[in-house]
């Protein structure tokens, strides 16, 4: 076999392991944008379908009655209670209002507690939408269900001065011509303020990463979450001790909203030992290595709480070392690479 002959299979091995290697990357890019794409719609919920499975709930026995989480789902019942949750009219595909899972997952733990709440004597509107705040809200107990970036009233309420006093737990948000977004570090990471300490969460750099290569991403999705239960600040008319109740169940970003009614459903006799049942905040820290998994519950830490003290001021606790706002370090298989 002389030279020339040698050089010309050469060439054609070459062809046809370039031509393969071409034809197996586009397939791949064609499996990745069909995984993103699924994975984007399968995290929103129609409206119709969320309502008629939270109506479901109300037939199942109460799992916080007569136990020492009790006084942690009790609200001023001379009031009747609105649940508010954000629309989603942009999911992809949506031509009307879709909910985010994560909101509908971690509300359905949250009634689980008290499935009575969905009775009509007690609820004024299921699942209203925040972005139509009006003043009936400022006379009802609410429970809200989402971040100050989804949802307006969640801002409201943790950015009144006198929460802030008692509690001090609020998301550090901005407005920009987009909406409202949540401050950033330089790394991407959104930030929480709780007891005087700033805390960034990963978790739109996680997302992110995971958008890039949803099938090499194999690191843990993090996030943190708040717990909070307060007198109504919507009403100045209103009494402090005779003002409605407002909850709030909400993360920097979905998972952080699940993870923390997670932590309330699963640990809530131990977080009653530590709070007053009338007024606290909870810091929780959320992980989920499987997050797009919807069969996988993320779990929950809890990192500090809060409780006013006999002057209004806020005594915080921590439970865990406050965490500080080292760089993220992820890796990504295929050559994303590290940070």
């Amino acid at each position: 076999m002389n030279a020339q002959t040698v050089s010309l299979i050469a060439a054609v091995l070459f062809a046809v392991v370039a031509s393969w290697a071409l034809i197996l990357t586009a397939s791949d890019i064609r499996r990745r944008q069909w995984l993103r794409l699924k994975l984007a719609e399968g995290r929103y919920l129609g409206f119709e379908t969320a309502e008629k499975d939270l109506l479901a709930t109300a037939s199942v026995p109460s799992e916080a009655k007569g136990t020492a989480a009790a006084p942690l789902f009790e609200y001023n019942e001379a009031f009747r209670l609105r649940i508010v949750i954000p629309r989603h009219e942009k999911a992809p595909g949506a031509t009307a209002r879709f909910l985010a899972i994560e909101d509908i997952q971690a509300l359905e733990l949250f009634l689980r507690k008290r499935p009575e709440i969905l009775e009509s004597q007690h609820v004024s509107e299921l699942l209203a939408d925040p972005k139509s705040m009006h003043a009936d809200y400022a006379n009802e107990n609410l429970l809200l269900i989402g971040s100050p970036v989804s949802d307006d009233l969640t801002g409201v309420v943790l950015e009144d001065p006198h929460v802030r006093q008692k509690l001090d737990c609020w998301f550090d948000v901005r407005r920009e011509e987009a909406g409202r977004v949540p401050s950033k570090s330089p790394g991407g990471r959104a930030l929480v303020q709780f007891g005087g300490e700033s805390i960034f969460s990963p978790i739109y750099e996680l997302e992110e990463r995971f958008q890039l290569d949803p099938i090499s991403f194999d690191i843990p999705f993090m996030d943190y979450g708040i717990i909070l239960k307060v007198r109504s600040p919507l009403e100045p008319m209103h009494d402090e001790k005779d003002a409605p109740t407002v909850f709030i169940l909400a993360g920097v970003g979905a998972l952080g909203t699940l993870g923390a009614a997670v932590y309330l459903f699963e640990n809530g006799e131990d977080l009653a030992a530590k709070v007053d049942g009338s007024e606290f905040a909870a810091l929780v820290r959320v992980k989920c290595k499987e997050w797009r998994n919807k069969d996988e519950r993320p779990t929950a830490s809890l990192v500090a709480w809060s409780i006013p003290g006999a002057d209004n001021q806020a005594i915080v606790t921590w439970n865990e070392k406050v965490p500080r706002n080292e760089p993220v370090r992820t890796s990504v298989r295929r050559g994303f690479g590290i940070t």
